[in-house]
């Protein structure tokens, strides 16, 4: 009697999007800021660094730097938002880089109190994701590369960064 078993040809595992990845940093960091409150028409603009925890397909750390600006008309209504900034990711499953773009979000820029200075926050959607807020990563791991693209928020204080991407990609 002959017995025959049929094994199926291992395929590597594909390289997974970036649904589902977060990110969050306790402490990110204004690195400039400018509010121009009672000069029409005026920019409120501020740059800004964040690191810490990556959770998702690509568990690790995380490191995000960008520019974000808001532009007014001389009766103090917005004509331009622009938030764009870089981010990388350092897994063990991989390594991920990328760009983001967003073009309607919240921003609060200004002193704390009389005594302080300014301070920035924003926040893309607080609640989910938008065709204004883009992001397109390359993604590099053991299996192969992937060029990742979807929508992502964010929300960003002085104490505190929350970020969250979904891929727009059918599959990897």
């Amino acid at each position: 009697m002959t017995v025959s078993a049929a094994v199926a040809d291992a395929q590597p595992a594909a390289t997974p999007t970036l649904r589902g990845e977060s990110f969050h940093g306790d402490v990110p960091t204004i690195t400039s800021v400018i509010c121009f409150p009672d000069q029409p028409p005026r920019q409120d603009r501020g740059t800004f660094q964040a690191s810490g925890a990556a959770i998702g397909p690509y568990p690790g750390t995380f490191r995000e730097t960008g520019v974000v600006s808001v532009t007014f008309d001389t009766n103090g209504a917005v004509i331009g938002r622009e938030l764009s900034a870089t981010f990388s990711i350092d897994s063990p499953v991989g390594r991920v880089t990328g760009t983001e773009r967003s073009t309607n979000f919240g921003i609060g820029c200004g002193p704390v109190d009389d005594h302080s200075a300014n301070t920035l926050a924003f926040n893309t959607n607080p609640g989910g994701f938008v065709v204004t807020d883009t992001y397109d990563a390359h993604i590099s791991t053991a299996p192969g590369q992937l060029n990742d693209n979807g929508l992502f928020q964010t929300a960003f204080s002085p104490s505190n960064f929350d970020e969250s991407f979904s891929s727009t990609l059918a599959s990897p």
